[in-house]
């Protein structure tokens, strides 16, 4: 029916744009994993959570994993 049709036309750009904050957000978590690494930090998962922290606390920003 064309309403759906139209739903979905209007979906489909959404859809796209959420797609490339996924590829955004992995290509952050690698780099992230890789700064962690070059750092000499105990492990990427600590090295994560500071930055969390960092990030949250100056720049209000949230995680969304």
């Amino acid at each position: 029916d064309e309403q759906n049709r139209d739903r979905e036309e209007h979906n489909q750009p959404i859809q796209q744009i959420l797609l490339e904050i996924k590829k955004l957000n992995n290509k952050y978590d690698s780099t992230i994993g890789a700064l962690g690494a070059r750092c000499g930090l105990y492990s990427e998962s600590s090295f994560r959570n500071i930055l969390k922290g960092i990030l949250e606390d100056s720049f209000s920003v949230l995680e969304l994993n």
